[in-house]
């Protein structure tokens, strides 16, 4: 997970625990900053990636964003173990109380 950390005076500092890169960057007049291509590479962004961004008491935190088809993996085995049915055996479910409703 990737922190960075806004002072008063707009400088953003970053610390990245996984490869031990701190640096310092600057906010631009239309608030936007370059990541630096340790941090990048470290963390498999590549341009067009989306990012998550939210304020947590004096922090900015910047959190990489997982593709849909990663973060519906597993999805499955999720239903499975929350409902006690696979999630085929739900669909299946849903299609005959639906068909009932008709």
């Amino acid at each position: 997970m990737l922190y960075f950390i806004l002072s008063k005076v707009f400088i953003l500092c970053l610390t990245l625990m996984v490869c031990g890169y701190m640096g310092i960057v600057k906010i631009s007049s239309k608030g936007q900053i370059t990541i630096p291509k340790e941090v990048r590479e470290a963390l498999g962004l590549k341009p067009g990636d989306r990012v998550e961004i939210r304020v947590e008491d004096d922090f900015a935190i910047l959190e990489p964003l997982k593709k849909p088809s990663e973060s519906m993996r597993g999805l499955g085995s999720r239903v499975k173990e929350k409902l006690g049915v696979t999630a085929v055996e739900l669909v299946r479910e849903l299609r005959r109380k639906d068909e009932e409703e008709l």
